[in-house]
């Protein structure tokens, strides 16, 4: 329930904070692209739990970070080869203002955890939630997507390009009972 609620207060927070509309932004657990969707889709994806400093062995304390990988994916439109490169400099324009986008929206944000524990909290009745925020950790290099990638016409090459921003450290720590 945890890595859901941490997932889905992302994607709020993304919709809430920036330029995008509920289309745009969804959770995923691959990296393709639903068939309905436009030029722009912004993927946020569960990365992964590892144990965090004071989880005990003896099983008392459940310590644990959390981690959101956030992959935009946008369409290239077809153009003759010549104008390709024209093409990688407007997308590179546009990833970075994704990326600030995203970053505003989910780095060190109070906001996300704050959802994240609502969610907890409505779904397990828990009030031990996050304690501590997404840092952001690595943005990946770009990379061509095919038309696979958007369930469109097979063997097309260089359909889209993609682009992974990784975020670390979402702490929860809970206890257990008996």
């Amino acid at each position: 329930m945890s890595e859901s609620a941490l997932a889905r207060a992302v994607r709020d927070q993304i919709r809430l904070n920036s330029a995008y509309n509920d289309r745009d932004v969804d959770v995923e657990l691959d990296e393709v692209v639903p068939p309905v969707k436009g030029e722009l889709y912004i993927i946020v994806i569960p990365a992964g739990i590892e144990a965090g400093p004071t989880h005990e062995s003896s099983g008392c304390v459940i310590d644990e970070l959390f981690s959101i990988d956030i992959v935009v994916i946008r369409r290239s439109p077809r153009v003759p080869s010549d104008r390709e490169r024209k093409l990688f400099i407007a997308i590179t324009r546009s990833f970075e203002v994704d990326r600030r986008n995203i970053l505003s929206a989910v780095d060190f944000s109070y906001s996300v955890l704050t959802a994240a524990n609502a969610y907890i909290l409505a779904e397990e009745s828990s009030s031990e939630g996050f304690i501590e925020p997404l840092k952001q950790a690595s943005v990946g290099r770009f990379r061509t997507v095919t038309a696979e990638t958007f369930r469109a016409a097979p063997g097309e090459t260089n359909a889209g390009v993609t682009r992974t921003i990784s975020y670390r450290g979402a702490r929860r720590i809970q206890t257990r009972s008996g």
